[in-house]
């Protein structure tokens, strides 16, 4: 969910991203919490595009250290950069 005021506003990813590393790398990939497989691929895709393209500011449970940061494009894929 998004969390905003006025200009600022900060995505909560939930389960929508479940690891630092590979939710990134490969959104493609089912997760374990993905109730429909296809959908949550799409989903994770369409959620990491928008964090990256907008410069969103994130807030993951399953990210690695304090999981406050951001997504950056890396190619055909995406990084998590720690704030």
């Amino acid at each position: 969910f998004e969390i905003r005021s006025g200009s600022e506003s900060v995505i909560v990813s939930g389960d929508a991203i479940s690891h630092s590393a590979i939710s990134f790398m490969h959104p493609d990939w089912h997760s374990g919490s993905d109730q429909d497989r296809e959908a949550g691929a799409k989903s994770r895709a369409m959620l990491l595009d928008r964090l990256a393209n907008e410069k969103m500011m994130m807030v993951g449970y399953h990210l690695s250290g304090n999981g406050i940061g951001r997504a950056e494009k890396d190619g055909s894929a995406y990084r998590f950069v720690q704030a």
